[in-house]
């Protein structure tokens, strides 16, 4: 969709310089001449939503910036902080606000944004207490000895007629006990500090995402190297404790870039209208490594974020690529109605569906999932299926979108068939 010229040209022009870029070249990296450049920066020419993205991306900046200004972006942030909150706000002199007070409104906005990076945390951290299973395990053996102590203790205070036989064997079973005690309790502590001790405050799951959010979803190592490369990356960006679980995310990887190299998708990436299926029949790969090798990056599709989602047949998540607004859970089961779960039961087949996230506004996106077997196939030995969900943030607004959550826990939504527990909101 075309935008009305506006004050949009002199913002690129006056972005243009601040970033020491010369209008030619400029024009050359966003594949126009220089002269249409030029009229474009005097206001003199319209320019469409897909040259804004394309010019927006060169000068390492938001398009909605370039679109509707520093002002206009405040504005938004400002309705979207107003939106998270149950407290009256004059929102019909937001603008008023934003212009009269720009650092007042610029904090307002950032402490928006911190509130909500702490709210995921928080939620991060109630799914493992409540999902993960090493701290269940060592809590129940803890409770247990505390439970077998104080049993002992009450036979031993109560019992004024026991002999010193048995007396000396509750001894030493409280003897036991507090040992045990004294053991499952430091094993709870070292599992807590843990990540003190090595040095990180992660998961094996959560490093590898944080390798790859550091590197920009994008490991040049493997790009190049394929899979030569991979022991070398593991032992420079993971510790010992991720190098397991990171092998074969690693080696998916560069089997996917040799498949799939990046010069092939550089066209593909500049353009909305993807269709990965088609991609990956004149590519002639699985549609899955078409999937994966289009979320790699941070620079999306078309001026799309993109995120990505692996799952197993258990519906365990193997890997994932947030993308804004579309919440994934750290710990526990996911929402069972993403099309990553649903791709299990049709293996082979693609699946593309519209998905709506609860918001303020609602958070839109485009879904591409498909699920694969992997492996050779055996007589008598169930398959191994892995699924591929690549996600394409701004999808369009239609009411046939499907209705997706994070998880059950934490989904606002009511009367929903696949619901497993009750939500604490």
């Amino acid at each position: 969709m075309a935008s009305s010229t506006g004050q949009i040209g002199s913002r690129i022009r006056k972005a243009r310089m601040a970033a020491g870029i010369k209008q030619a070249d400029l024009a050359r990296q966003v594949e126009i001449s220089a002269s249409y450049l030029n009229l474009i920066e005097h206001d003199r020419r319209r320019i469409g939503g897909r040259l804004v993205n394309a010019i927006a991306r060169e000068l390492e900046m938001d398009p909605s910036l370039l679109m509707e200004g520093a002002e206009a972006a405040l504005v938004r942030d400002l309705q979207t902080a107003s939106n998270a909150v149950d407290v009256h706000t004059e929102l019909d002199r937001i603008d008023e606000f934003a212009n009269r007070f720009p650092g007042w409104a610029k904090l307002v906005t950032a402490q928006a944004a911190r509130i909500d990076l702490l709210a995921e945390r928080v939620e991060t951290l109630a799914d493992r207490m409540v999902h993960d299973p090493a701290l269940a395990a060592s809590l129940h053996e803890t409770i247990s000895a505390v439970t077998a102590i104080r049993s002992t203790s009450s036979i031993l205070v109560n019992g004024e007629n026991l002999d010193a036989d048995w007396r000396r064997r509750f001894h030493a079973n409280l003897y036991n006990d507090s040992l045990r005690l004294a053991e499952h309790s430091q094993a709870l502590v070292d599992y807590l500090e843990r990540d003190t001790v090595e040095g990180t405050s992660e998961s094996p799951a959560d490093e590898i995402g944080s390798v790859f959010q550091a590197h920009d979803w994008r490991i040049d190592a493997l790009e190049a190297g394929g899979l030569d490369a991979v022991d070398k990356t593991l032992e420079e960006l993971f510790s010992p404790q991720a190098r397991r679980a990171a092998r074969p995310v690693l080696n998916r990887y560069a089997r996917d870039a040799q498949a799939v190299p990046e010069a092939s998708l550089s066209k593909v990436r500049k353009s909305k209208d993807i269709d990965p299926a088609q991609l990956a029949a004149q590519l002639g790969v699985d549609l899955g490594t078409v999937l994966r090798r289009l979320a790699v990056g941070g620079d999306g599709l078309g001026g799309r974020p993109t995120g990505l989602v692996l799952s197993d047949a258990a519906g365990a998540i193997l890997f994932r690529k947030p993308v804004p607004g579309f919440q994934m859970p750290s710990l526990g089961a996911a929402c069972a109605r993403w099309p990553v779960f649903t791709a299990m039961g049709r293996a082979g087949l693609p699946l593309r569906a519209e998905l709506v996230m609860p918001a303020a506004p609602p958070a839109r996106f485009t879904a591409f999932a498909t699920a694969e077997i992997r492996g050779p196939a055996r007589f008598d030995e169930p398959p191994v299926v892995e699924a591929t969900m690549l996600l394409l943030a701004d999808g369009p607004e239609t009411t046939t979108a499907l209705e997706v959550g994070s998880s059950c826990k934490v989904c606002p939504r009511t009367g929903c068939a696949a619901r497993r527990e009750a939500s604490i909101l």
